[in-house]
């Protein structure tokens, strides 16, 4: 992507941790994960705010679909104790 905001290590940590052993992520990251734009953007610092298209696309390219677009998914993904973390 041309231009891309880097995104906060911190974001990318809690993301992959998300993603990979179903640690429940900050406010923040839980309204992004749920479409919720308002949300996100209210709970926002200023590093993320900045840099909150390249978090979505981080999102849409590196999340599996069922873990994230609406609160019941977060929820659900979070809850979902059959799977295998990565190494």
């Amino acid at each position: 992507m041309d231009n891309e905001i880097p995104i906060p290590k911190r974001t990318i940590r809690s993301l992959e941790l998300y993603r990979d052993e179903r640690v429940p992520t900050g406010g923040f990251l839980r309204a992004v994960l749920a479409n919720d734009l308002s949300g996100a953007v209210l709970r926002a610092d200023p590093d993320n705010l900045v840099a909150l298209r390249s978090i979505v696309y981080w999102i849409n390219w590196e999340l599996f679909a069922s873990s994230w677009g609406s609160y019941g998914k977060v929820d659900d993904w979070l809850a979902e104790d059959d799977y295998e973390p990565r190494p």
